[in-house]
C-alpha cells in the first residue's frame, strides 16, 4: 500500500510565498480534488493570502486564482465570520481582473462572479458586504 505524505502548513510556509503559490497553482488547475483540499488545510489562509500578495505585481493570474480559491472555500462552507475575509479576496480579485493576460487563459472575473452568485447566491451576508465596499 503506498504511503501518502502530509505536508504541513510549516513546511509549506518554508517555501516561500512565491513557490508555494506557483506549485499550487499549478497543481490545483489540473486537480479539482485539490482544490477542494486547498480550502481545508489547516493554516493555509495564512500561507495563501500573502502569497497571493507577494504574486500581484509580477503574476496577477496566479495572485488572481489564488484569491478565487480563498473566497470560494469560505463560500463552500459557509463561513459566515469569514465572509469579511472573502470579500477582501473578492475584491482583491477585482483590482486585478484589469492584469489578467490572455482571455479565455483562466474564467474571466465576469464569468468568476457569475458563477458565484450562481451557486451562492442566496449568502446574503456575504453579498452585502461585497456591495457596501462596491464591485
Amino acid at each position: 500500500m503506498a504511503r501518502t505524505k502530509t505536508i504541513t502548513p510549516e513546511a509549506l510556509a518554508a517555501l516561500g510565498a512565491e513557490a508555494l503559490a506557483e506549485v499550487l497553482v499549478a497543481h490545483a488547475a489540473t486537480d479539482p480534488a485539490l482544490r477542494k483540499k486547498l480550502g481545508m488545510l489547516l493554516g493555509l489562509y495564512e500561507v495563501l493570502r500573502p502569497a497571493a500578495e507577494a504574486l500581484e505585481e509580477k503574476f496577477p493570474e496566479a495572485a488572481s486564482l489564488l484569491y478565487r480559491r480563498l473566497v470560494e472555500s469560505v463560500l463552500e462552507r459557509a463561513s459566515s465570520k469569514q465572509y469579511p475575509y472573502a470579500a477582501r479576496d473578492l475584491l482583491s480579485c477585482v483590482r486585478l481582473a484589469p492584469h489578467l493576460p490572455v482571455p479565455g487563459s483562466i474564467e474571466s472575473h465576469a464569468a468568476f462572479v457569475a458563477r458565484l452568485q450562481k451557486v451562492h447566491g442566496r449568502k446574503y451576508g456575504f453579498w452585502g458586504l461585497i456591495e457596501a465596499k462596491g464591485r
